[in-house]
C-alpha cells in the first residue's frame, strides 16, 4: 500500500486519514508476520533519526513468532515503540508472550492490548483502553532519550 501512503503519519489526524485511504483496498489473509512492518518502521526511524511509535492493529496472532520476535529485538536498538492492538477474540497468548517475555531486547519496546477484553470488562472502557495502549510509552521514551538518542 506504499503507493497510497507516501509519508509516515503525523498525529492522530494523519493516522486516521491514511487508514481511511487504505482500508478499502485491504484484504485479510495469512500467514501473519509483523516482521516486515517492524523492519519498515526501523528503516523510517533510521532515516529520520527521531522517536516514532508504530501502531499495529491485528485481527489475529502472528504465525511466524520467531521472525516477529527477531524484528522486535532489532527494533529495541532504535527510537521506536511498538503498540499492537488485538481486535476480535484472539487467541492472543502469543502476543502476550511477545509483550512480556523477550529478554534479548535492549528495552521493553512492545505493548500488546486486547481491545475486546478491555471493551467488554471495563466500566470506563475508552479511558482504560487508552491507558493500556499508552502506559509503557513514558518509560520507553525515557529509556530511548537516555540511551539511544543521546
Amino acid at each position: 500500500y506504499g503507493s497510497l501512503v507516501e509519508q509516515p503519519c503525523e498525529k492522530l489526524e494523519g493516522v486516521l486519514h491514511n487508514y481511511n485511504k487504505i482500508a478499502p483496498y485491504i484484504q485479510m489473509s495469512g500467514p501473519t508476520s509483523f516482521a516486515p512492518i517492524i523492519r519498515k518502521a526501523i528503516e523510517i526511524v533510521r532515516t529520520r533519526n527521531a522517536y516514532h511509535i508504530l501502531l499495529i492493529i491485528a485481527d489475529g496472532a502472528v504465525d511466524d513468532v520467531e521472525e516477529t520476535i527477531a524484528a522486535i529485538v532489532e527494533a529495541s536498538k532504535y527510537p521506536l515503540s511498538i503498540v499492537c492492538i488485538g481486535v476480535g477474540k484472539g487467541p492472543w497468548e502469543k502476543m502476550e508472550i511477545m509483550d512480556d517475555n523477550i529478554p534479548e531486547r535492549d528495552f521493553d519496546n512492545f505493548q500488546f492490548v486486547d481491545f475486546y477484553k478491555i471493551m467488554q470488562k471495563c466500566e470506563n472502557a475508552t479511558v482504560e483502553f487508552a491507558k493500556h495502549a499508552l502506559m509503557e510509552i513514558p518509560d520507553q521514551y525515557t529509556y530511548i532519550k537516555n540511551h539511544i538518542l543521546m
